[in-house]
Order: structure tokens, then C-alpha cells, then sequence
């Protein structure tokens, strides 16, 4: 959650409403239906910004 209100994120379009399991919730689509833990592109992300060394300080 450090880098929620940065720029350099990329975060996608929130899900439409009722999908998934609704005890869920998502704090990268900012949505319920699954968890955040259980989502791929999120992971892709973080590995793009470490790249980009924008996340330097947790490595």
C-alpha cells in the first residue's frame, strides 16, 4: 500500500460489482472477489516497478 498514491503504478479498472466471492476483497482492483494476494497482475506489476527501481527501498 506504500505506492497507492503514486503515479508510476498502473492499476486497473475496478471489477464489476458481484463477481467473485463477495468476502474477498481486492485492494489492487479496489473491488471484492478474490483477494489481493491471489492476483497475478499485481505481482507482474511489483516486479515492473523493482525493475524500474522505483521500489528500491524494499528489496
Amino acid at each position: 500500500m506504500v505506492v497507492r498514491d503514486q503515479d508510476t503504478v498502473k492499476w486497473p479498472h475496478p471489477l464489476k460489482p458481484n463477481t467473485g466471492n463477495q468476502d474477498q476483497y481486492c485492494h489492487f482492483h479496489r473491488s471484492r472477489g478474490h483477494t489481493t494476494e491471489a492476483y497475478r497482475k499485481l505481482k507482474e506489476e511489483i516486479e515492473r516497478l523493482i525493475r524500474q527501481g522505483y521500489l528500491r527501498q524494499f528489496i
